[in-house]
């Protein structure tokens, strides 16, 4: 399934700069990502643009065929000036789109779509110099093989708007060939022939000509039959401000859109999909068009040479008619014209495709599909299957239901409930020598508590050890020469009794502290790092929480809001991890796709559809976390996962130095008076121990291969719960049990083995990493067998005739 990306130019000009917004979508599926951005004020690019189109048009009219529409040249221009003038346009236009206020447009659109997509992107705006800008020159396009830009009207609503194509019910039947309709208009200096001989080389059409016809003729056979292309070639020009245009339909008559309103409606509600206008200076055609929802436009920004308007339509028929989409197509045709940029510079400028934002992805194959009204009526007959056919056919209805609710996300809580469970059902693995947690608890708070201004209690509920403490305990594990420190420990107060506290924050490189993101939706101010760390040694503590609050995501980076007092980019354990990995020799970078990528394992975000999610906010850059599988105990629910000391232990020199020694250290809280506990699959868990498993998770997954957890593609997970349906209705379609004892007996047989055999494929796939879901395996198994032993018992169908037909009697009948 291909992607579609919306770029809203929201309002602004050159002058002010421009307020945008990026859309994101599956085709066919509703958004699921918005993020806003914003580009600077910048008068050099229409500017480049003007004095390219000057070369362009004074290069054009010096030559034989130049167009009737442009006057001479009033100066002379090569084809290096304007090639070169074209360049400066393209690198003006580069430049702009790398504005760090653009920036966020950027990520997002390298984090949410795959180089791979096949990508239809929108530019919507009124905006005539933006629509004339060459944005198939924007650098980002060169990653992306399979994307096309096409212009729209801002008028339009992406989320709500629905094409004609969609709206319409065409009652007349349609024909099997494509119905166009080639309007050949003043040929004063061209050559329409060719395009004629174009048209009809291309199998499966059947077109009709008209050559110079009369406004009448033309009006005609708009009315006429069901047309799906509409095709102009001649001699055409744009009014002023982009808001009208007008084609010679011969050599006395010019028609404006205004003039054709009716006619043109009338087709577009029988069914025409697109229109190529292939004649000069057609955005104001375009933008006129566009006002009678005809839902896909090709036409040409400049006045373009005859040579290249053929050639184009030449490689598009071509293209297109076999098979590829209206997209892909105009971009092969486009690129192709760099041919005869030799002769005909910026050629592959010219083409440019306009659309309406919400209709459907045009091919070939829609054109020639017959409507489903057109088909003659009669009465359905259910045809005589084999009972072991029949039993496939509930099977297959069940697991679409099944899908159908899982898409709704009615099965959500009960996956995600199995997923803990088989988590913790798991081996245990061996503590993580790598990590070791300082923990304060209780006790050691009122051990604080007990000494003179040594414990803090800060506004918001969150606690802080006094300064002198925290001295005294960075002092101790410097001496023990630790990897790293994670002070899991918020210090957003300031330090006025202890200024050698900030010194040491200051001189300590090995030390990464956290931060909380504000969030203004939820009405968190977010808390400020602690003073003396700089961003480089700063990670935002922020956990990613699922509806029924167990933390199941870990969240590696993401943008923090403009007004945050906490600017890290990365979290707390990504920090941490990333830089004891850096100092091993790993190098980390990002994926084309926006992943995370540490030595050769990449971190690949989550969409919200993966595994049993339906539509969650998978917004920054999140994946499933993998904790360390650990015996919990009640009163230490983590201590095989990691090796734990407490803050009075440390301080009273009761920690060998060994135990610290290259090891990461996280210090936080884990006593219960403090409120830093998060439901986790293992129970509640304190933050600094979540932490350790988010540290854990990546190190593993470096150093020594560990999975990750990973959600097998949707449509894999379908083809799983039909698998399920499937099975269940071969073991129950054979043989005929006489005994409805023995029906019921075979069902929960059937459910019993098949049940248990999906819950042994689960868990072992889990223990690889894969979450494949089991929850709506097992409803599809226990719903299949149920309908099949009900509508298999003996005398089931005659007993319900019989039912219905005493139903269908008068009381004064059943009476009797």
């Amino acid at each position: 399934m291909g992607k579609i990306a919306t770029l809203e130019f929201n309002d602004g000009s050159f002058e002010q700069g421009f307020s945008i917004t990026l859309r994101i979508g599956d085709m066919g599926a509703p958004i699921h990502t918005n993020i806003t951005g914003k580009l600077p004020p910048n008068l050099a690019l229409p500017r480049a643009y003007e004095q390219w189109r000057s070369h362009y048009l004074n290069l054009l009219s010096q030559t034989p065929s130049r167009p009737i529409c442009l006057p001479k040249a009033s100066s002379n221009s090569s084809p290096d000036d304007c090639q070169q003038a074209g360049k400066v346009v393209g690198e003006a236009l580069n430049q702009w789109l790398r504005s760090p206020s653009f920036l966020p447009i950027w990520h997002t659109w390298l984090a949410k779509i795959s180089p791979t997509d096949d990508l239809d992107v929108l530019l919507q705006t009124d905006d005539r110099q933006l629509q004339k800008l060459p944005w198939h020159l924007w650098e980002l396009f060169s990653t992306y093989p399979k994307a096309e830009l096409a212009l729209s009207s801002s008028n339009y609503d992406t989320q709500s708007s629905v094409s004609p194509d969609v709206k319409t019910t065409v009652k007349t039947a349609v024909s099997p060939d494509v119905n166009i309709l080639a309007i050949l208009g003043n040929s004063d200096g061209i050559d329409t022939m060719n395009d004629r001989a174009t048209l009809s080389t291309i199998a499966g059409t059947s077109v009709k000509y008209l050559s110079t016809p009369e406004r009448k003729d033309l009006m005609d056979e708009l009315w006429q039959q069901p047309w799906r292309i509409l095709f102009f070639a001649g001699h055409s020009r744009s009014g002023t401000g982009l808001k009208s245009g007008e084609i010679a339909i011969n050599e006395e008559e010019s028609l404006s859109i205004a003039d054709l309103k009716y006619a043109l409606r009338h087709a577009i509600d029988g069914g025409l999909q697109l229109a190529i206008f292939n004649s000069c200076d057609g955005l104001g055609l375009a933008h006129a068009l566009s006002d009678l929802h005809i839902p896909n436009l090709i036409v040409m920004r400049e006045s373009v040479p005859d040579a290249v308007a053929q050639t184009f339509l030449t490689y598009f028929l071509q293209t297109f008619s076999q098979g590829h989409s209206l997209h892909q197509s105009v971009r092969q045709a486009r690129e192709q014209l760099q041919s005869l940029e030799n002769h005909y510079p910026c050629a592959t400028w010219l083409p440019i495709l306009y659309q309406i934002p919400a209709s459907r992805a045009l091919t070939w194959q829609r054109l020639t599909a017959r409507s489903s009204t057109a088909q003659p009526t009669s009465k359905f007959k259910l045809p005589k299957l084999p009972k072991l056919l029949k039993s496939l056919a509930v099977g297959t209805i069940v697991a679409t239901s099944v899908i159908a609710v899982r898409e709704l996300g009615w099965l959500q809580p009960l996956e995600l409930k199995a997923l803990d469970l088989v988590l913790r059902s798991r081996p245990s693995e061996a503590p993580d020598s790598r990590l070791l947690i300082v923990g304060i608890d209780n006790t050691d708070i009122k051990l604080d508590e007990a000494e003179k201004d040594t414990f803090k209690i800060q506004q918001r509920g969150r606690g802080s050890i006094s300064n002198a403490a925290l001295e005294k305990l960075l002092k101790k594990l410097t001496m023990a020469e630790p990897s790293l420190i994670g002070l899991d420990i918020y210090r957003d107060f300031p330090i006025n009794d202890q200024p050698t506290i900030v010194k040491q924050f200051q001189t300590l490189p090995n030390l990464i502290a956290i931060c909380r993101s504000s969030d203004t939706q939820n009405e968190n101010p977010g808390v400020k790092p602690p003073p003396g760390i700089d961003v480089d040694r700063l990670g935002f503590s922020d956990f990613v929480a699922d509806p029924d609050g167990v933390v199941r995501r870990h969240l590696l980076f993401m943008d923090p809001e403009s007004a945050s007092p906490c600017v890290a980019n990365y979290a707390f354990s990504v920090q941490l991890a990333a830089t004891y990995l850096s100092n091993a020799g790993f190098e980390w970078s990002f994926t084309p796709e926006g992943d995370l990528k540490l030595g050769s394992q990449v971190f690949r975000q989550i969409h919200n559809r993966s595994g049993g999610y339906s539509g969650i906010d998978t917004g920054g850059n999140q994946i499933l976390l993998n904790y360390r599988a650990a015996v919990p105990t009640s009163t230490q629910p983590s201590a095989q996962a990691f090796d734990q000391v407490t803050l009075r232990q440390l301080l009273n020199g009761e920690v060998p130095t060994s135990s610290i020694k290259n090891r990461i250290v996280l210090i936080g809280y884990t006593g219960k008076g403090i409120n830093d506990y998060s439901a986790t699959p293992y129970g509640s868990l304190p933050g600094v121990v979540i932490h350790a498993h988010m540290v854990s998770q990546i190190l593993s997954a470096v150093e020594t291969n560990r999975s990750l957890l990973w959600s097998v593609p949707e449509v894999a997970e379908m083809a799983w719960i039909l698998l399920s349906a499937w099975a269940t209705a071969l073991l129950l379609g054979f043989g005929q049990p006489q005994k409805v004892s023995q029906i019921w007996t075979r069902a929960a047989l059937t459910i019993g083995l098949l049940s248990s055999g999906t819950a042994l494929v689960c868990y072992g796939m889990i223990l690889q990493g894969a979450w494949i879901p089991w929850i709506p395996s097992v409803i599809t198994i226990v719903l299949t067998s149920s309908i099949l032993s009900i509508t298999t018992q003996p005398n089931f169908l005659k007993s319900s005739l019989k039912f219905n037909s005493q139903n269908s009697l008068s009381p004064s009948d059943q009476q009797d």
